[in-house]
């Protein structure tokens, strides 16, 4: 709240100490409308973005993106209609809003299907039937949306070169959502994030870790030593 505060009273000083600026700022007119577009633009991305986090954890998964889309198409008639009734919508606004909604519906979309390729595919069902034809065991990194140290940790753990190479030469290596997939994250009791397991072809754990005092090579490490100790 103090930020918060602060963020707010740094405008209102800086506006009182330099009220000179007011002066040379542009005047109103007809391109406040593209400024408000933009902002609208913004605001339906975010919208985007989180409506497809909650469909996908809600078990939309490969199609959360087309209910993102159909949600926000419905607010957009929504706010239009409203508008139409009470305010007058000059043909430009018309045009500015249709063409803002379906930019965003694309911006968003592509995001949403370059994302869901640039991750693991894999299933949890699909790494236990390739454990059992290779033999290689399986690295489960339980994650979520909301899970920070879950970013951290892939990015500045999984990320490093030496852990990521004997991962991928030893091990398959699987993401689970705990939101979207439960039941596994019941199997294994998964009481907090992050969270890793190493399970063989018939779900013996071998190796956890769940508690991480930091994200660094340290720690990769330690974990690193631990796979290789597994594997020998």
């Amino acid at each position: 709240m103090f930020i918060y505060a602060l963020g707010f009273s740094s405008v209102l000083f800086v506006l009182g100490a330099f009220a000179s600026i007011l002066a040379k700022m542009p005047k109103s007119g007809s391109w406040t409308i593209y400024i408000k577009y933009i902002f609208t633009f913004v605001m339906f991305l975010i919208c985007f973005y989180y409506l497809n986090i909650l469909f996908g954890i809600l078990g939309f998964n490969k199609i959360s993106f087309m209910f993102a889309d159909l949600s926000i198409i419905i607010f957009a008639i929504i706010i239009y209609l409203i508008k139409k009734k009470n305010i007058y919508l000059s043909k430009l606004e018309i045009k500015l809003f249709v063409s803002v909604l379906i930019l965003s519906l694309i911006v968003g979309s592509s995001y949403s299907f370059i994302k869901s390729k640039s991750e693991n595919s894999i299933t949890y069902e699909e790494a236990l039937e390739t454990s059992k034809q290779n033999g290689k065991y399986i690295l489960i990194d339980f994650s979520a949306v909301w899970c920070a140290n879950c970013f951290e940790l892939k990015e500045k753990v999984f990320g490093i070169e030496e852990l990521k190479n004997i991962i991928e030469n030893n091990l398959i290596l699987i993401e689970v959502d705990v939101d979207k997939r439960k039941d596994i994250a019941k199997e294994f009791d998964i009481k907090w994030l992050p969270y890793i397991i190493i399970i063989d072809k018939d779900k013996n754990i071998l190796y956890t870790k769940n508690s991480f005092s930091s994200f660094d090579n340290k720690i990769a490490n330690e974990i690193k030593e631990n796979i290789e100790n597994l594997i020998k």
